[in-house]
């Protein structure tokens, strides 16, 4: 089994502007996650990036952590759909210690 961690922001979306209903797209995660992996802890974080103007966003996120024996294209589809729920330019995708945007 590998641990998987995906972490979305929940503060702005892609184009800079206020997610107005985190809780409930945060819903549509937690459902898809558990669907796809049987299972997962939430884990309240936040974070930093720099955006296409150079200004740092902080924002507070969401980190999904997952015990799972599935394939790396399962778990890189799920992290996509994470960030297109989310309305993310990415998500921060670690899979067994290896770290990537998706």
């Amino acid at each position: 089994m590998k641990l998987v961690q995906i972490t979305t922001g929940i503060g702005e979306d892609a184009k800079g502007k206020s997610i107005k209903n985190p809780e409930g797209m945060l819903k549509t995660v937690r459902k898809d996650l558990g669907k796809t992996f049987g299972g997962y802890t939430e884990v309240s974080t936040r974070g930093g990036w720099v955006n296409d103007s150079g200004r740092l966003v902080e924002e507070d996120t969401r980190t999904y952590q997952i015990a799972t024996d599935a394939k790396r294209d399962t778990i890189i589809t799920a992290a996509r759909r994470v960030r297109d729920t989310m309305q993310q330019h990415s998500v921060f995708v670690v899979i067994s210690n290896k770290a990537e945007l998706v």
